[in-house]
C-alpha cells in the first residue's frame, strides 16, 4: 500500500531524483504548501516516513511573479522543482527554485546518509542556501539535475539563457567538495548554432552511468516555442564527463574546452524535424547490459520509445501505449505511470506485462518520479493525490517479495533443516583445495559449528542436538586441540565445553582448559604481533583469532570466578586492536599484511574476518562485569562496528566479501553475513542497539541467508577457508558457515519472541 509522507504539499512537486535510496534508507524532496523545501527519509524496506521542512528559504508565491534574470516565474510554474542528490560520502544535496535564476543550493552539514541512525531528523542538519559550489557565483540556472557516478556526484545545469538559448554545464563533486565548480570549466554544450546565427539549448532526458560510462540523451530547442524542438541526440563519456563521444566513438566535445553544439550533426541519432508535436521532456535509463532506453513524445504527439544496442550502437524505435518514467533492473526495463507499472525484457519493450504483484495505485497528478537507485528487489514511485504525497513500492524480484518480519515457525524450520543436514554430512569434505580429511570436532571450523549448534540446541526443545554435542565432546575427552599450545584456533572448542558445563554442570568439562590457560599465563608467548605465519600465530595476530580465543578466556573467568583469565585476555585484545583496528572505518584489517594494501584504490576489509570479530564480541561482552572498564571498552568497539556494518550492507541483504567493494564482489557470502546477523540481533536483544534502526538490517540479512539454503537443507555461498576476499558458490558450504547461520537464527528467534506475532 502507499506510504504517505506528508499532507498539504505544493503542486508541480517532483524534480529529478526526488526519490532516492542510499545504504538501506530512502529520501524524498519536494515543496510543501508553505513554499519550503521538504526533505523526508525512511528506513527500507518499509519504515515510516519522517519529514522536515527547511527554513531559510521560501519559494515565490503563486501570482507573485517577480523577475529573476530575464525569465518571469511564479509558484506553480513547473520549472522550479526540487532536485535531490546523494553523494557517495553520505551528504545530501538540494537545488531548487530555478527558471533562469541564481543558483540555489543546500548541502547537509554532516554525512547524514552514511550513518542515518546517528542524526535526529531536523532542519538544522542542512546548511544555508548558497549561490555557488565553492567557486564563482552561478547565474541563469534552469533544470538542475544530480546524478551519481560511483564516487562522483555530478550536477547538470542549463545556464546563461532561457528556452532556445542556453548552455549546459556539468559540475563534479567528490570527497566533500565540488572540485569542478566554475561554469567556464564545467561547460559541455554551447548554445551557438551557425544556421542563421541562431542559438539553441539542449533539453536533457537524463544522465546515467553504467560500468563507468556516462550516457546523456537530449533534444534541441530553437526558441521558447515548444514546436521548435527537434532531434534525439546522444553522447557518452568514459572519463568522468570530461571527453564526450558520439554514437560511433568520435570525440565531439571536451568539457570546458571544445563544446557540443547544434552543428554537431553526429550527435543526432534520430532525426526529428521541428514544427511538429515533438516536445522536450521524457525519460532515459540504462539497463544492466548497457542498453540505453528513451521514452518521449514523437512527431505526432504520441509516445515513442527508442533503444540503443550496446554492441552495435544501432538505435531502434517503437511506439508506446503511454508516457511515463523508465527504470531498469538487471535484464528488464519498467514503464512506470500514475496508473501502475509494466515490465518487459530489456531487449523486447513491445512485449510488456502488467506487473501484478505491485499495488494498483492511481496518482491524480501525472508528475511522478521513480527511485532508480533502489536495488533490493523493489521499485519505488513518488506521486501526489490531492493534498497527499505518497510513495508506492512495487516488487520486481524474481521470487515472492520477502516478509518484513518472518514468522517464528519459518525461522525454526530453517534452523532445523540446516542443522539436520549438517549433522548428517558432518564427516564430509567440502573443500578439497584446503582439506584432505574430515574435521575433528575440536578443530576451529567444527568448533565454530559447535558454538552455533549449541545455541540452536538451547532453544530447539529437541534433546538430540545436545546429545550430539555431548557425544562429540566426550570423544574429544573435553580437551582443546593439542596440536598448537598457544594457537587461538585450537582454543575455540572451549566455548562449547564451558557452555555445556553451564547447562549440565560437572567441572571435568573445563578442567583441561584451566590447566592449559594457567600454563599460558605463566609463560606467555612474546612473539611480535606483526604477521608471521610460522610463529606469529602464537599470539592473536590475525582478526579471526578474536572469535576463536577471547570468548573462551572471558567465559572461563565467569565459570571459575577468577578474573585473571579475563584480565589476561583484555591485555592481549587491546594490543592487537591498537594494531589492526582502523578508527576511520571502524573495521579490522585481517592482519598486518593488509594495513597498507589497496585494491582498486580501496582498503581491504575482509567480510568474514570482521564477522569473526563482531560475532566474537557478541560472545565476549556477556561474560564481562557491567560498568567495568573492560565492558565499556568492548561495547564501544561493538557499537562502532555495528554502525559501520549496518551502513555497508548490500541492498540484497548480504555483505560483500571485501566490505568496501560491493561492486567488485557482488556474489553473496553467508559466513560473514551470518556473523553480522547474529551480532546485530544479539545487540538488539541485549539493549545495546536501537531496535528501530537495526532490526531492518537483521531481517534483511536473514532473508539473504534463508535464500541461500538449498532444497536439501545445505547452506550455500560459504566462502572456503582463506584470509581475504575471494569466491563463493551456491552449491558449496563449510561447517563454520553453518555455525554462524545457527547462531544468527537462534538470536533472531529470541528477537521475534520479544514482540507480538503478526
Amino acid at each position: 500500500m502507499p506510504k504517505d509522507i506528508v499532507e498539504r504539499p505544493a503542486k508541480w512537486n517532483f524534480g529529478p531524483g526526488a526519490l532516492q535510496s542510499h545504504a538501506g534508507w530512502q529520501y524524498a524532496a519536494f515543496w510543501d504548501d508553505q513554499r519550503q523545501v521538504t526533505v523526508a527519509r525512511r528506513r527500507l524496506p518499509g519504515g515510516s516516513w519522517h519529514a522536515v521542512s527547511l527554513t531559510g528559504y521560501q519559494r515565490t508565491e503563486n501570482g507573485d511573479r517577480g523577475k529573476v534574470g530575464p525569465i518571469a516565474r511564479g509558484f506553480g510554474d513547473g520549472h522550479e522543482k526540487v532536485a535531490l542528490g546523494i553523494s557517495a560520502d553520505g551528504y545530501l544535496h538540494l537545488s531548487f527554485d530555478h527558471h533562469g535564476s541564481t543558483l540555489r543550493y543546500r548541502k547537509s552539514l554532516h554525512p547524514v546518509a552514511r550513518s542515518p541512525e546517528n542524526y535526529s531528523w531536523n532542519d538544522k542538519l542542512f546548511g544555508p542556501v548558497q549561490d555557488n559550489l565553492g567557486g564563482p557565483k552561478i547565474e541563469g540556472v534552469t533544470y538542475p539535475s544530480f546524478a551519481n557516478h560511483g564516487k562522483n556526484l555530478s550536477l547538470y545545469l542549463r545556464l546563461n539563457g532561457g528556452s532556445g538559448s542556453a548552455d549546459s554545464c556539468l559540475f563534479e563533486y567528490s570527497n566533500g567538495k565540488w572540485f569542478l565548480n566554475d561554469p567556464a570549466q564545467a561547460k559541455i554544450i554551447d548554445k551557438s548554432w551557425s544556421r542563421g546565427n541562431k542559438t539553441v539549448n539542449a533539453y536533457p532526458h537524463s544522465l546515467a552511468t553504467h560500468n563507468g560510462r556516462r550516457h546523456l540523451t537530449w533534444c534541441w530547442r530553437d526558441s521558447p516555442k515548444a514546436d521548435t524542438t527537434h532531434d534525439l541526440c546522444y553522447a557518452y563519456s568514459d572519463d568522468q564527463g570530461n571527453t564526450w563521444k558520439d554514437n560511433e566513438g568520435n570525440t565531439i566535445g571536451i568539457r570546458g574546452n571544445a563544446f557540443i553544439t547544434a552543428d554537431t550533426q553526429s550527435a543526432v541519432v534520430w532525426s526529428i524535424p521541428s514544427g511538429t508535436k515533438f516536445v522536450n521532456g521524457g525519460s532515459m535509463t540504462v539497463d544492466a547490459s548497457g542498453r540505453v532506453h528513451v521514452l518521449m513524445k514523437g512527431e505526432d504527439g504520441s509516445p515513442a520509445y527508442f533503444q540503443r544496442n550496446p554492441t552495435t550502437g544501432q538505435w531502434s524505435r517503437q511506439s508506446s501505449p503511454s508516457l511515463g518514467s523508465l527504470a531498469a533492473h538487471d535484464d528488464r526495463v519498467y514503464l512506470v505511470t500514475p496508473e501502475g507499472i509494466e515490465s518487459a525484457a530489456a531487449d523486447s519493450f513491445a512485449k510488456r506485462d502488467k506487473l501484478a504483484s505491485g499495488p494498483a495505485t492511481l496518482f491524480e497528478d501525472s508528475k511522478i518520479q521513480v527511485d532508480r537507485s533502489r536495488a533490493d528487489g523493489w521499485i519505488s514511485v513518488i506521486g501526489q493525490t490531492g493534498k497527499t504525497v505518497s510513495v508506492v513500492d512495487y516488487w520486481i524480484g524474481r521470487s515472492d517479495p520477502p516478509e518484513e518480519r518472518p514468522s517464528l515457525a519459518s525461522v525454526r524450520n530453517e534452523l532445523s533443516r540446516v542443522a539436520d543436514w549438517q549433522i548428517e554430512h558432518f564427516g564430509e569434505v567440502f573443500d578439497n583445495k584446503h582439506r584432505k580429511r574430515p574435521y575433528t570436532a575440536n578443530e576451529w571450523p567444527a568448533a565454530t559449528l559447535m558454538v552455533g549448534m549449541e545455541k540452536w540446541a538451547e532453544i530447539s526443545e529437541d534433546p538430540r542436538y545436545y546429545r550430539w554435542l555431548i557425544d562429540l565432546s566426550e570423544n574429544m575427552h573435553w580437551k582443546l586441540r593439542p596440536a598448537r599450545f598457544y594457537h587461538a584456533d585450537d582454543h575455540c572448542i572451549g566455548q562449547l565445553y564451558l557452555s555445556l558445563y553451564q547447562k549440565f554442570g560437572d567441572k571435568s568439562k573445563y578442567k583441561n582448559i584451566v590447566d592449559q590457560f594457567d600454563k599460558i599465563i605463566a609463560k606467555p608467548s612474546t612473539v611480535p604481533l606483526t604477521w608471521n605465519h610460522r610463529i606469529g600465530e602464537d599470539r592473536w595476530s590475525w582478526c579471526d583469532s578474536l572469535f576463536m580465543a577471547p570468548p573462551v578466556w572471558a567465559k572461563l573467568s565467569s565459570v571459575t570466578g577468577n578474573p585473571k583469565y579475563r584480565d589476561w585476555m583484555f591485555d592481549e585484545y587491546k594490543a592487537i586492536t591498537e594494531l589492526l583496528f582502523d578508527p576511520t572505518e571502524d573495521l579490522y584489517f585481517r592482519d598486518t599484511r593488509f594495513i597498507e594494501q589497496r585494491h582498486n584504490g580501496s582498503k581491504i576489509f575482509w567480510a568474514r574476518g570482521n564477522g569473526w570479530v563482531f560475532g566474537g564480541l557478541a560472545e565476549l561482552i556477556p561474560e564481562l562485569p557491567k560498568n567495568s572498564e573492560q565492558h565499556r571498552y568492548f561495547v564501544d568497539i561493538y557499537k562502532k562496528m555495528a554502525r559501520r556494518i549496518a551502513y555497508l550492507q548490500t541492498p540484497n541483504g548480504h555483505w560483500a566479501m571485501s566490505l568496501l567493494e560491493a561492486d567488485t564482489y557482488p556474489t553473496p557470502e553467508t559466513s560473514g553475513t551470518g556473523f553480522y546477523c547474529f551480532g546485530l540481533a544479539w545487540g538488539i536483544n541485549a539493549g545495546i542497539l536501537d531496535r528501530d534502526t537495526y532490526e531492518p538490517v537483521v531481517l534483511k540479512a536473514w532473508g539473504a541467508l534463508a535464500r541461500s539454503i538449498t532444497p536439501e537443507g545445505m547452506l550455500g555461498y560459504v566462502q572456503p577457508i582463506g584470509a581475504e576476499p575471494g569466491s563463493a558458490w551456491p552449491d558449496r558450504t563449510e561447517v563454520y558457515g553453518t555455525g554462524a547461520f545457527l547462531a544468527a537464527g537462534a538470536e533472531l528467534t529470541r528477537l521475534l519472541k520479544s514482540i507480538p506475532e503478526r
